[in-house]
């Protein structure tokens, strides 16, 4: 029996996209611990400093693709 790679991963965007899957396990890391940075990076094994930088790189490209697109909150 074959399965679709959404079904096998249960998601729609493509499994191998290492920086959406990044920005997930970051998001879901947050919200686990309800914002609390250390924690999240407890839960994902790294360092505070480095889940810093992480969100900081997200907030970098977000803020030129935004620029790029004209698009402004």
């Amino acid at each position: 029996m074959a399965f679709q790679r959404t079904e096998a991963f249960g998601e729609k965007t493509s499994p191998l996209d290492l920086h959406e899957t990044e920005k997930r396990l970051i998001a879901q890391a947050l919200a686990a611990t309800n914002g609390n940075i250390t924690a999240a990076a407890k839960k994902l094994g790294i360092s505070r400093r480095t889940l810093h930088r992480k969100l900081n790189e997200m907030n970098a490209v977000k803020a030129q693709a935004e620029t790029a697109t004209g698009k402004t909150d």
